[in-house]
């Protein structure tokens, strides 16, 4: 109840209040002037090709020395912007608040950057999107997947089509939000399936947050079975970097 309150309450200051603050608004962006001021964009050409980690110094390849020594299965990790406050809120109250006034300020800031990121050269569009899959289970419980959403709006805006049965997830794993690399690991174990027959060369993977990328490993190493794909790339919103790259080996 409390819940739907928020919401009703909430959708009628739309553009009338900042999204992430609630301070006064007057930008059609949702956000603030300082809140969307806030959300600067991450320096795709100074991060590593594989889990985005800046190469610190001159380095004549864009491969970090933690996964020059591992064995990433993507080709490219493309993160939008820095993991901070404003981009924490937004998503809290789109995932768990139905906020989809949230959703779309973030769905936004997403087309914006990777159509800068293809404009600019340093992102390939790829042939298709897809979204990282949610559980039917979870799907029930929050009533959509984000990942969904993010995805079919690039699509509108990249003309790239969205394969939203290429892979499902078989799995209802325990929440990720609280659990360690290790136990993410564990907990993603044959957690995906593979039911589109789609013959992709290059595919781009569209998830909201990296933490520690066990998700999104156990995605990639599903997708890569078929030995059909040609080439993966992962975009995200954004990386929480204090969790992934101290212990790295979504």
């Amino acid at each position: 109840m409390l819940k739907k309150v928020y919401q009703y309450f909430k959708q009628i200051l739309v553009g009338k209040v900042c999204l992430a603050c609630c301070q006064s608004n007057k930008k059609s962006s949702g956000l603030c002037k300082i809140c969307e001021h806030s959300i600067y964009p991450y320096a795709v050409s100074q991060g590593c090709q594989y889990c985005g980690h800046p190469i610190l110094g001159h380095s004549e390849t864009k491969v970090c020395a933690t996964c020059h020594e591992g064995d990433k299965k993507w080709d490219q990790l493309t993160i939008c912007y820095h993991y901070q406050a404003t981009v924490k809120q937004l998503l809290w109250q789109y995932k768990f608040h139905h906020d989809f006034a949230s959703g779309k300020a973030l769905a936004d800031l997403l087309v914006r950057q990777i159509s800068l990121l293809i404009e600019g050269g340093k992102v390939p569009k790829p042939d298709v999107l897809i979204p990282v899959p949610i559980h039917l289970k979870r799907r029930r419980q929050r009533g959509f997947n984000q990942t969904e959403y993010f995805a079919s709006e690039l699509s509108k805006a990249l003309g790239v089509p969205v394969d939203n049965y290429y892979v499902e997830r078989v799995r209802h794993e325990k929440a990720q939000a609280k659990l360690s690399r290790v136990a993410r690991l564990k907990n993603m174990q044959d957690a995906f399936q593979m039911v589109g027959h789609q013959s992709y060369q290059h595919i781009a993977v569209v998830e909201d947050i990296i933490t520690t990328e066990s998700t999104m490993t156990a995605l990639v190493e599903k997708l890569s079975e078929s030995g059909q794909i040609q080439k993966i790339s992962v975009w995200c919103l954004a990386k929480n970097f204090s969790k992934s790259h101290a212990s790295s080996s979504k």
